[in-house]
C-alpha cells in the first residue's frame, strides 16, 4: 500500500476505534468535544518570534477567526480577542469585530489592534465574483467604516493601514506572489482624495514597500 493511502486509512480507522470510545462519551455527555480522530499534518517546529511589545515597546491585539493568526499572535505575546459569530465566513460577524477592536483601543489599554478578515480571501478561493464584492464591501462598510466612525467619536488621534495580506484571484482560486496595494490614513492630517485604492493605482504611484514587514513601522513611524 502507498504510504498515502496507508495514513489515510489509519485516519479513518482512528475515528472507528475512538469515536466511541468511553471518554469521548464521556466527554460527549459533557456537551465537550471528542477527541475521535488522529489527523496527519505537515511536520514543522514553533517560529521564533520576538514579543511584539518588546520590539515595538506597544501592547497588541489580535481580532481574527483562523487558528494561523492567532498562533502567530500568541507566538508574539500579543493579546488574542475572541468575537463571537467570527467564523471567517463570507458571513461573519464583521461590526462584531470592529468594536471589539476599538474597544481594544479605547478601553483595555492598547496601542495596537489587528483586525484580520477572512472572507475576501475565502470568496477568491471558491472562485465567486459576486460574493468575493460583496466581502470587500462588507470589509468597507462594517469593518473600516465602523472603526473611523468610533474613533472619530471619541476625538483620540489614530492611524490605519489597510491592506490584504497576499492576493487571491478569481482566476486561479489560490495565493498568488503578485505586491499588494495598502492604504495608510492618519486622523489628524488632511484625507487625500487624489487617487483610488486599487493595484493599478498602487502600481502607478511608485510608492513600494520591497520588505512587507516594514510597513508597520508606517504605522508606528519607526
Amino acid at each position: 500500500m502507498p504510504q498515502d493511502e496507508y495514513l489515510k486509512d489509519m485516519m479513518k480507522k482512528s475515528y472507528d476505534i475512538l469515536n466511541n470510545h468511553p471518554l469521548n462519551i464521556e466527554r460527549a455527555e459533557k456537551g465537550l468535544n471528542k477527541a475521535n480522530s488522529i489527523w496527519f499534518w505537515g511536520a514543522g517546529t514553533r517560529p521564533a518570534l520576538t514579543s511584539f511589545e518588546e520590539k515595538f515597546h506597544k501592547k497588541g491585539s489580535m481580532i481574527s477567526a483562523v487558528d494561523l493568526l492567532k498562533g502567530i499572535a500568541a507566538g508574539a505575546d500579543m493579546k488574542v480577542v475572541e468575537v463571537e459569530g467570527a467564523d471567517g465566513t463570507l458571513h461573519t460577524n464583521y461590526v462584531g469585530k470592529a468594536m471589539a477592536g476599538v474597544k481594544e483601543l479605547l478601553e483595555k489599554n492598547c496601542d495596537f489592534v489587528y483586525i484580520h478578515i477572512e472572507a475576501p480571501d475565502e470568496m477568491g478561493h471558491q472562485g465567486s465574483i459576486p460574493n468575493k464584492i460583496k466581502a470587500v464591501e462588507y470589509l468597507d462598510d462594517k469593518v473600516i467604516r465602523v472603526v473611523k466612525e468610533q474613533m472619530d467619536l471619541s476625538k483620540v488621534p489614530y492611524r490605519m493601514i489597510i491592506m490584504p495580506d497576499h492576493p487571491t484571484p478569481i482566476h486561479c482560486r489560490t495565493h498568488t506572489s503578485d505586491p499588494v496595494p495598502y492604504m495608510f490614513y492618519d486622523s489628524t492630517k488632511e484625507l487625500n482624495n487624489s487617487w483610488n485604492y486599487n493595484e493599478a493605482e498602487a502600481r502607478e504611484s511608485g510608492n513600494i514597500v520591497n520588505r512587507g514587514y516594514e510597513i508597520i513601522n508606517k504605522l508606528f513611524e519607526v
